[in-house]
């Protein structure tokens, strides 16, 4: 039944009538404040959408509910919605999106009977205070996202929350500015997560070897946590299971994995040496080099740079002053070759010149502040950078951005593409440096990390520096081009994943249908 958009229904009719009721759309019902208690007799029901139902207080189901066929209930953008229903009757709920509502205060205890909930949003709930201790017993969850719950400052810690048995199948956890003063150290128990989203938190420190457990791990942001003074031991190894999280969510092919420590202050100045941030990061290159179930097409790292430019420690690349714009004129394809490493160091200064030479080619049209350019005449190829620089950055803050794109997404190594760095004026891109990787690179990326020099500057890549004025003498500042994403080559295997989460999405989307 689709009552989607009513925006005059105050209340929802007596739904005794139609017991054998499997789907119920009520999204965007503006003026509903009450939805009957016989909606907990519907045994069929398998979807429930509240969506956007902004005048509703409360659910109740009412005392003899029995929704055992739910799968599926949207809450989202119930934004006066104060307590959330007992969800005991519906104990087979698979998907909860609670996204948005403000005047949430908490989560009712009986959340905790969702043994088969896979999925649980409460993203944006700002005045949630809590979450209940019966979370850990949610054995089947793989994704919690609490991102933007600004009250949240702790959550339940050490095995109250997470136990070894307790949510081992979670895969994704967004804790992101949830102005969190601890994290927990139980986090370390979690060793099917893949992707953790710590940024924008008020804590100090990470419990030091946490994260050094999670050896599937493939995104961690630490960004904008101001009060982060020392980095926690990242894992080591390579864990041949990884990369489930591309294989359940449908367009996860675009999400990408790496790691970020951006606009963290105080932690570029307990850096002791140099060569302790480029080494840091290296581990988190090797690791993902070696197993490539970890991201798809590339992944990125940001890390702070409290040095000189003087001191770019990329003595295996080629390095460009500036913001030139190259191109590959030479390059041999062997077998062992296996992508390319990209590293600029930027700045970012929120009071800019007018005019900056460096700056002359960015699109204006272009909605990314940052990113690599890959530009042909007619189309442009982009890798973005996956961070807001204008989000309480600190002024003049210098950062060491690396980029990893694997073999198959070299396009730019046939097609004459012209490369370079580009952003906003805000961003100084102060040098750049690019380096072919090969197979036995590994190894050798692996002794930089014990103090070791990396044994030879290979000159296999012949680039030709290119007149900024190009094609035809079209300025790309007024002419802008059709920007894809660099990943936009799919292979057969990408696509029968991504087909297949897809299915399992619409699975429980179409509920019920």
């Amino acid at each position: 039944m689709d009552l989607s958009n009513s925006k005059y229904l105050i209340e929802t009719p007596d739904f005794s009538g139609i017991p054998k009721l499997e789907r119920l759309d009520l999204s965007g019902c503006t003026s509903l404040t009450k939805v009957h208690p016989l909606i907990g007799l519907l045994e069929n029901l398998v979807f429930l959408s509240l969506r956007n139902c902004r005048n509703l207080i409360d659910i109740y189901f009412g005392k003899e509910s029995s929704l055992r066929s739910l799968k599926v209930m949207h809450l989202s953008g119930c934004t006066k919605l104060e307590i959330t229903p007992d969800f005991k009757s519906a104990a087979y709920l698979e998907y909860l999106d609670i996204d948005g509502c403000i005047s949430l205060s908490s989560v009712d205890d009986s959340i905790g009977a969702l043994s088969k909930l896979t999925f649980l949003s409460l993203r944006d709930c700002k005045n949630l205070v809590s979450m209940p201790n019966t979370i850990n017993i949610m054995t089947s969850l793989q994704t919690l996202d609490l991102r933007g719950c600004l009250k949240l400052t702790n959550l339940p810690l050490g095995h109250t929350f997470i136990s070894s048995s307790d949510l081992k199948l979670l895969i994704f956890l967004d804790l992101s500015f949830c102005n969190l003063l601890e994290v927990p150290d139980a986090i370390r128990m979690l060793r099917c997560l893949e992707r953790l989203n710590l940024q924008g938190n008020n804590f100090v420190s990470i419990p030091y070897d946490s994260i050094s457990w999670l050896h599937r791990l493939a995104y961690l942001n630490l960004s904008y946590c101001h009060n982060l003074e020392d980095l926690p031991e990242l894992p080591v190894g390579v864990a041949s299971s990884a990369g489930k999280y591309f294989k359940i969510v449908a367009g996860s092919r675009d999400q990408r994995s790496g790691l970020y420590i951006f606009d963290c202050p105080k932690v570029a100045q307990n850096f002791p040496n140099i060569e302790t941030p480029y080494k840091y990061s290296l581990g988190w290159l090797v690791r993902l080099i070696e197993e490539p179930n970890h991201f798809r097409c590339g992944f990125d790292i940001v890390i702070p740079w409290s040095w000189g430019a003087d001191q770019f420690p990329l003595d295996n690349y080629r390095v460009f002053g500036g913001g030139p714009v190259i191109m590959v004129n030479k390059f041999i394809e062997v077998d062992n070759w296996i992508g390319f490493v990209f590293s600029v160091l930027f700045e970012v200064n929120k009071h800019p010149e007018v005019s900056s030479s460096s700056h002359c080619s960015f699109s204006r049209s272009s909605q990314h502040p940052f990113y690599l350019s890959f530009e042909s005449e007619f189309t442009e190829e982009y890798f973005d950078m996956a961070l807001n620089l204008e989000v309480d950055t600190i002024d003049r803050s210098t950062h060491l951005w690396i980029i990893y794109i694997s073999r198959q997404h070299c396009h730019f190594v046939k097609s004459g593409a012209h490369i370079a760095f580009k952003g906003h004026p805000h961003v100084k891109i102060i040098k750049w440096g690019i380096s072919s990787i090969y197979r036995e690179d590994i190894d050798d990326l692996k002794m930089m990390q014990q103090e070791q020099p990396f044994p030879h500057n290979r000159n296999d890549v012949n680039f030709d520096y290119v007149e900024k004025r190009s094609y035809k003498e079209s300025n790309s500042c007024s002419e802008p081009k059709i920007q894809i994403p660099y990943n936009w080559l799919v292979t057969d295997e990408d696509e029968a994943e991504n087909i297949n989460a897809k299915a399992k999405g619409k699975a429980l989307s179409y509920a019920g249908l």
